[in-house]
């Protein structure tokens, strides 16, 4: 019979302690010195002495006193109870800081975890929540982070609802290189299996408002900026956004459904050196036309397209105005004040010129070379200002009714080049 008392006494005694073991080691609180030599049995040192029916009594067990096994693991429990209050399924503790890896929590909820080495996937901190069945309506959120801010007067903190970070190399400057992404946050909707059907998935969302009628300056849904302090950054990316090809009917790296755009800097499209404002490396195709600064709109073909040609253009639809918007010749040029046209052969150094102005219309040379008019590829009259060309002058200037030069002028002005 006490053979079977006892098995039974150390079966208990198994069940206890693993049942302490599972709900904290840290707590542990062991009494250090043996239990006190007395004329207690075998039964004593485990039950205790005050154990009528089973009754044990811990009440004398404190940490670093004597006390029997039962009455040390029932001391264990107790003490763990004062921790944690249980009110119905719901456990909480509001005495103090909760740390897990760390002896000394500095909020309320401090998590500290360490890595060395390692080939497979690591979590530090790792939330799994399922919902199944067939919800009616609702919003089920996976984690929560809701800070609530309830300050008077002028404040001026920053507030976060939740802040990420990847710190690399933040508690030692080790000498080392990476060759994967480091990655602050990474938001993932993923929809498993082959039978579903969703509308909406959103990778991350953001907003950012109010609810009421209070007054924000400025409110921005998202904010992306770059940080450095020393060192090099090769190439910096405000937003990049991987080739979006995986729809099966539009495609859409930004789309935005309303509002305005800005861009302070330079903008190239096809181009990754934008020069101007706008750097577009292809063709550029509007349903509205361009608009110039002074207001003029081209939205029609025959505006940009009227000259025709590759090396050499040329129009022909009709006249062409310089100056004057309803032009009655080929060419015409109009302005206020002396108007002119100039030819230049720049190899040759001549310039030939047409004018009008100063009460009068002229036609001559810009160089010191000489003006010649000919006719079917001839020169018929060669002038320059010699004695000879001032009498011709002179007789025109005097109404002559006919003037021809023939043979020994003409002869001489091809053979002479000038008179």
């Amino acid at each position: 019979m006490k053979e079977k008392t006892i098995k039974n006494i150390k079966t208990t005694i198994i069940v206890l302690t693993m049942m302490v073991v599972n709900i904290s080691n840290a707590a542990f609180i062991e009494p250090t010195v043996a239990p006190a030599s007395s004329d207690q049995d075998f039964l004593q040192n485990i039950l205790g002495a005050n154990n009528n029916n089973n009754d044990f009594d811990s009440t004398t067990v404190v940490a670093n006193n004597d006390g029997s096994l039962i009455e040390r693991l029932e001391y264990i429990i107790t003490s763990l109870a004062t921790l944690w209050t249980k009110s119905g399924s719901d456990l909480y503790y509001t005495t103090g800081n909760v740390g897990i890896g760390t002896v000394s929590p500095t909020s309320l909820f401090h998590l500290v975890s360490s890595k060395s080495g390692g080939s497979s996937n690591y979590f530090a901190f790792n939330i799994e929540p399922s919902f199944t069945g067939t919800p009616s309506g609702g919003t089920y959120i996976g984690e929560r982070v809701d800070v609530a801010i309830d300050a008077t007067g002028s404040v001026s903190p920053e507030y976060r609802g939740l802040s990420l970070e990847a710190n690399v190399n933040g508690e030692q400057d080790n000498t080392v290189t990476y060759s994967g992404d480091i990655i602050g946050a990474q938001f993932d909707a993923l929809v498993y299996g082959n039978n579903v059907t969703a509308g909406d998935v959103y990778g991350g969302k953001f907003r950012a408002g109010m609810l009421g009628t209070s007054n924000i300056t400025n409110a921005y849904a998202g904010q992306f900026s770059l940080y450095k302090t020393a060192g090099t950054i090769t190439n910096a990316y405000g937003v990049y956004i991987n080739n979006i090809s995986e729809g099966s009917t539009n495609n859409y790296a930004l789309y935005s459904a309303g509002g305005t755009n800005y861009f302070a800097g330079n903008v190239g499209i096809a181009s990754t050196t934008p020069t101007q404002k706008l750097s577009v490396e292809g063709k550029v195709y509007s349903t509205e036309g361009f608009q110039l600064p002074d207001g003029t709109l081209i939205d029609e073909l025959d505006d940009l397209g009227k000259w025709s040609g590759s090396s050499d253009i040329y129009y022909n639809l009709g006249n062409i105005g310089i100056g004057t918007s309803s032009p009655s010749a080929l060419l015409e040029i109009s302005g206020t004040g002396q108007q002119g046209f100039k030819v230049t052969d720049e190899t040759n150094d001549i310039t030939t010129g047409i004018w009008s102005g100063t009460g009068q219309g002229l036609i001559g040379t810009y160089t010191n070379t000489d003006l010649r008019l000919i006719t079917n590829g001839t020169s018929k009259v060669c002038y320059r200002y010699t004695l000879l060309a001032l009498l011709i002058k002179l007789m025109l200037t005097f109404h002559l009714a006919f003037f021809h030069l023939n043979h020994s002028v003409l002869n001489y002005c091809n053979n002479h080049s000038k008179f």
